[in-house]
């Protein structure tokens, strides 16, 4: 499998695809998202979506892990409060390969507000270590604010 790259990493509340080589309308992009002051914690945001724009030579497929996690700053890394698994198609081909995705962070959950960073991972194996890793393939970040 070849080197797996990702050209455009983008968060939106809304991606519509259509037409022979997927075009895709992003709606939505946006970088905040306000929270309404009357709402408690732990809130399931309703729609959001991250487009994933992958690129490589010769060969796709393997499994993706989409995580999001808070990002306080100045404590440890915390635990994810979203992680799903995907797994990309086989695709061969003679030179490049484009591949558009969406992924539909359903069921997200987020305890408080604050700055969160949206990771995709990819699954490798290295021959020298004895379990597979991730490695990350891109960060986008989402600051999420309650409405004052």
């Amino acid at each position: 499998m070849g080197r797996l790259r990702i050209q455009h990493c983008i968060i939106n509340r809304i991606t519509r695809q259509y037409g022979p080589h997927p075009t895709s309308d992003l709606l939505g992009v946006d970088y905040f998202h306000t929270i309404s002051a009357d709402v408690e914690y732990p809130y399931v945001v309703s729609q959001l979506e991250l487009f994933v724009r992958f690129y490589c030579e010769s060969k796709l497929g393997g499994s993706i892990l989409v995580t999001v996690s808070h990002e306080s700053g100045t404590e440890p890394a915390e635990e994810p409060v979203y992680s799903q698994s995907y797994v990309l198609p086989d695709l061969e081909a003679n030179g490049s390969i484009i591949y558009d995705r969406s992924f539909k962070l359903k069921g997200l959950r987020i305890s408080r507000e604050g700055l969160f960073s949206i990771r995709v991972q990819r699954r490798i194996r290295r021959t020298f270590w004895q379990l597979p890793t991730w490695r990350i393939l891109s960060t986008e970040y989402i600051h999420f604010l309650r409405d004052r």
